[in-house]
């Protein structure tokens, strides 16, 4: 379950699903993820994988020390691209959130 927050329209937002993008990357299925070749382009690394017969891409940003994207490509077809923008410390927003009657929750489940 991911549960967001919007303050300015005083929602709370919770989405569920069967299977998310977490259970996709779980460490059990990469473990069958085997390395084919590491590429340096000016400050990234590129690490490709043969993952279930597709190729998995992951760019890690050396100067940042962080991944900066991630995609599965199947058949020469990019069939997933995920850019991480920014990647913040974790803050419980409920500590700093004043929930009062005023609010709603949308349930996406």
């Amino acid at each position: 379950m991911i549960t967001s927050y919007d303050l300015s329209k005083k929602n709370i937002i919770v989405e569920n699903s069967e299977k998310n993008i977490l259970d996709f990357f779980s460490y059990k299925n990469l473990e069958n993820a085997s390395l084919i070749k590491i590429e340096i382009e000016n400050e990234n690394s590129i690490y490709y994988y043969n993952f279930y017969n597709n190729i998995l891409l992951i760019s890690f940003d050396n100067s940042q020390s962080m991944v900066k994207e991630i995609s599965l490509f199947q058949a020469e077809n990019s069939i997933f691209e995920c850019k991480i923008v920014d990647i913040k410390k974790y803050q419980n927003p409920l500590k700093f959130l004043n929930i009062d009657d005023s609010w709603t929750t949308i349930d996406w489940r």
